[in-house]
């Protein structure tokens, strides 16, 4: 059921109109008329309505996004629910979805995408700072208002971060979901920064990495197949921004970024020197979690272990390491084992020995050179197979030629085996060959029972038993829900949390900063830094940690350390209350930069400062940018002036104050015109369109100020003429015979005696001629002539 237009919700919120639809709701413009300002109304769809559980995750958006307070993020300001109506109330904001915005130019230039990346990322962190993960990041979600601003929106499957955060709940939209939500693992902020990997990616190349005609395609892609770098389809991008993309969406959580200020410090760097090479990827081995060990390698394994028998166990072994080495197993198996999922998808053309392709892009020391790959036959050389191609490691990694065969030589050897309970190829105490697989068959055969042989087959056969015993187990406990599997990290960090609740503190003194994240982040642990300058201490190192090494501490709990700063620290000053001007001014007097913005405000003027980010007396280190926010005074409105010439003076001024102006100066003046007490005229035009808010002058007449004509009918036309022109009046005259009115006297005048009349008013007199003659008396007056 959609709104009416004008319907109140919590005798607060007018309705104004319809917007928008989301999966789960309905989106309005609305009026908060307590504050006088324009906002959003999201609103539960009906069919959602009865469902405990969409209720429930429709006020977990509120809760979540009311915690975010952040330029970059959407604000949410209430939430309710009236007559089973469920909504939230949140900031409006007038712009362009950056998915639209993509559409319309194809897809955007370098500094573009770089830009609007870090206003992405600005919002993201300052969730995950409060434990939130998105998990919904996607063009669709962030908007772009008409002043330029960046914002992430729809805090919608969002949930607060913890241990048991499991992507199964919800998903986001498939083609920027990352690996661990589409196989239903742990996820947590690394899948937001994959998410935003794939958002980048799609802003510089105009298309998404994975595309299928399903979901469940696109989501197996996610997890299988390799990325496209988005050279090839955009041949402009720099080294710097191409790395950071490759980083942020590895298939591996361990092997991108460790937080989004990392990110943020690369991608503001890549405006800086973006042909520079300056994103340290992750080789496999760095991450020291998880080996996977192909078949080949489990062949030679088992080789080892079982000798000739290696064949049962290579008939009963390949399911049991489909467990062991996914770790999930739940539909996927072997499948995705092969792939190499879970060392990272495009980053296995960096396998190797150490962890770098011999001829690749990065050196061993994780610098970048211009030799490509396949041997310099262009950046991806199309000639190039990746490591994992075949399902197997580079066979560099396991090379023959590691062991010396000379160690194995001459007669001094011994192999620490009792050649009655070791069954080797060779003897090489004895120097001859023992008797074959083959020739102890011949044997049986021939009814000569191999004791060795018997033995070894008994041992075989229980392992083999016990293998067997074993997928038994794990497939009925997974049947009845005993055993859960998960990504690695999801294990490892359910055992941290679960079975113990502690973790023993590492040494972090003298370390990265950003090691330590990475550190502290791997145990559960929370990590604040307070910066300061130091001479014994490089940029960036670690110089104290609030609990010492070896201690054991709870998992959750939040860890300071002092990182040396190797730039001044300054104290912000106050700036909330200073001139636009004055705070640029003592900013750059102290190094710093500022980011001007500006808002509506009641109580602060014009061109005042009402805020910084961060808050004054935090520690800032020069060089860094602060968000400086300035007063545009009160949200203006516009309204029509209304006309209130020869109204009285009250009804004006109520005219006036009800079309949301104010009444000025008032002022008096004479009118013929208008009766006293009335509008004789008013400062701005009826009609004109005018920020409500501004003031309207009136002027009020006294009447008028004019003579007041005298009575002289029956006065002496030359009486009456001075008397008139004495007065200021232009006197005429005109004659007619009259009967009773003596000759020479006023018989009528133009202007009626009384009456008020303006100096200068021409005044017409009418004068007897006396009484008209007769016929007899014309004659005679004739002749007298």
């Amino acid at each position: 059921m959609l709104l009416r237009k004008g319907m109140f919700i919590g005798d607060r919120y007018e309705v104004i109109s319809h917007i928008g639809v989301g999966g789960m709701a309905d989106v309005y413009k609305g009026k908060d008329h307590k504050l006088d300002r324009y906002v959003a109304i999201k609103v539960l769809k009906e069919e959602f309505r009865g469902d405990k559980g969409f209720v429930a995750k429709f006020r977990a958006e509120a809760q979540a996004a009311a915690r975010l307070a952040h330029p970059n993020v959407v604000n949410v300001y209430d939430v309710g629910d009236e007559d089973g109506i469920n909504y939230i109330i949140m900031e409006l904001v007038e712009g362009i979805t950056l998915k639209n915005y993509i559409e319309r130019k194809g897809k955007l230039t370098v500094r573009e995408t770089t830009s609007i990346a870090i206003q992405v990322a600005m919002g993201i962190e300052a969730a995950h700072n409060l434990n939130i993960v998105h998990r919904d990041i996607k063009p669709q979600n962030i908007i772009i208002s008409r002043e330029g601003k960046v914002k992430v929106t729809d805090f919608g499957i969002a949930k607060v971060a913890s241990s048991r955060t499991i992507s199964s709940v919800t998903m986001g939209s498939v083609h920027y979901t990352s690996p661990e939500q589409a196989r239903g693992g742990y996820s947590d902020a690394k899948s937001d920064i994959y998410s935003l990997g794939i958002v980048m990616y799609e802003m510089i190349t105009g298309r998404v990495p994975f595309d299928g005609e399903t979901a469940v395609t696109v989501a197996v892609k996610h997890l299988q197949e390799e990325m496209v770098p988005p050279h090839v389809y955009a041949p402009e991008i720099p080294v710097s921004l191409e790395e950071i993309i490759l980083k942020c969406t590895q298939k591996s959580q361990e092997r991108r970024y460790a937080n989004v200020a990392e990110l943020l410090k690369d991608l503001k760097q890549s405006l800086v020197t973006p042909d520079a090479s300056f994103v340290k990827i992750i080789s496999p081995d760095e991450t020291g979690k998880t080996m996977l060990f192909t078949k080949g390698d489990m062949n030679k394994i088992k080789a080892d272990a079982y000798g000739d028998n290696a064949a049962y166990a290579d008939a009963y072994g390949a399911d049991q390491n489909g467990y062991a080495q996914n770790g999930y197993a739940d539909g996927y198996e072997q499948g995705y084992a092969d792939q190499g999922y879970g060392e990272g998808g495009y980053d296995d053309q960096y396998a190797g020995e150490d962890g770098y392709a011999g001829d690749g892009r990065y050196d061993q020391n994780g610098r970048y050179t211009d030799d490509a790959y396949g041997g310099g036959q262009g950046r991806y050389a199309d000639d190039y197979d990746p490591a994992y191609e075949e399902g197997d490691y580079d066979d560099d990694g396991y090379a023959e030629d590691d062991y010396d065969e000379e160690d194995y030589e001459g007669d001094d050897y011994d192999d620490g085996y009792d050649e009655d309970d070791y069954d080797d190829s060779y003897d090489d105490r004895r120097g001859r060959k023992k008797k074959s697989r083959y020739e102890d068959e011949e044997d049986d055969e021939q009814g000569e029972l191999n004791p060795k042989l018997e033995k070894l087959m008994f041992v075989g056969g229980i392992i083999v038993a016990v293998i067997i015993a074993c997928i038994i187990l794990v497939l009925i406990g997974k049947a009845f829900g005993l055993f859960k599997f998960g990504s690695k990290s999801n294990t490892d960090q359910q055992e941290t949390t679960e079975d113990s609740g502690q973790v023993e503190m590492p040494k972090l003194v003298g370390e990265q900063y950003s090691d330590v994240q990475k550190t502290l982040t791997s145990l559960g642990l929370l990590v604040k830094a307070t910066y300061q300058e130091a001479d014994n201490y490089e940029e960036g190192q670690v110089m104290t940690q609030s609990v010492a090494e070896g201690e054991m501490v709870k998992t959750g709990a939040t860890i300071n350390v002092t990182v040396c700063s190797g730039k001044e620290v300054i104290s912000l000053p106050a700036l909330e209350g200073k001139e636009q001007s004055a705070a640029e001014q003592a900013l750059k007097d102290l190094g710093l930069t500022a980011d001007m913005q500006f808002a509506y405000d009641n109580s602060v003027k014009v061109g005042y400062v009402i805020s910084t980010n961060p808050a004054s007396g935090s520690d800032v280190v020069k060089g860094q940018q602060i968000t400086v926010t300035v007063s545009q005074g009160p949200e203006t409105k516009t309204g029509t002036v209304p006309n209130v010439v020869k109204m009285t003076q009250a009804d004006a001024q109520a005219a006036i104050i009800a079309a949301g102006f104010k009444v000025g100066s008032i002022t008096e003046g004479s009118s013929d015109e208008v009766t006293e007490g009335r509008v004789i005229s008013q400062s701005v035009v009826s009609g004109t369109k005018m920020d409500q808010g501004k003031t309207i002058d009136l002027v009020i007449s006294t009447g008028s100020d004019s003579p007041t004509v005298p009575n002289v009918v029956g006065a002496d036309f030359d009486d009456a003429q001075e008397t008139l022109e004495a007065l200021g009046y232009v006197v005429k005259e005109q004659t007619q015979y009259h009967a009773t009115v003596a000759e020479g006297n006023v018989v009528s005048q133009s202007v009626a005696a009384n009456t008020k009349a303006a100096s200068g008013t021409t005044i017409t007199l009418y004068v007897s001629l006396g009484p008209e003659p007769t016929q007899d008396q014309s004659q005679a007056d004739e002749e007298g002539q």
